[in-house]
């Protein structure tokens, strides 16, 4: 049995993190400095993971802001009044506001449980923490890039 710790080199070393008091701004901000990953990772003071913000939950972020916009007949037609309503929005919401829940591996995991945890929970990569505290990031493209060797 492969564990996720004889594969560590396959997990990147810096996951991109941010504090749960943080704007929504500020993570989109993290999340584009680092295009190697798809998520910001929500880690309190001591680096416990205590959520994930990732594209899906941005996209589905920006879709209800849009359908609000939208309603707006004075001002649906306006692009740079939704750019405006848009980056309000942003700075003014937590990222605890829309954070989900976290679904981590352990390095003691078998590398097959994380493989199904990610086909489970429709996710590419998964954080990966040690007592609690995220450590790095297993990527499945290079799960399988690595063991097909």
């Amino acid at each position: 049995m492969i564990t996720v710790g004889e594969v560590f080199q396959l997990i990147q070393q810096h996951a991109p993190r941010i504090r749960e008091d943080r704007t929504i701004r500020e993570a989109l901000d993290v999340l584009l400095e680092d295009t190697r990953t798809s998520s910001v990772f929500v880690v309190d003071e001591d680096d416990t993971l205590l959520g994930i913000i990732d594209i899906a939950v941005l996209l589905h972020l920006a879709e209800s802001i849009n359908r609000e916009f939208e309603k707006n007949e004075t001002i649906s037609t306006d692009s740079e009044a939704f750019l405006h309503m848009l980056g309000n929005l942003l700075a003014s919401y937590k990222v605890s506001q829309i954070m989900k829940p976290p679904v981590s591996v352990g390095k003691d995991e078998p590398i097959s449980h994380a493989i199904f945890l990610m086909k489970e929970h429709h996710v590419n990569e998964l954080p990966v923490v040690e007592e609690g505290k995220l450590i790095g990031i297993l990527n499945f493209c290079e799960v399988l890039y690595n063991l097909k060797k």
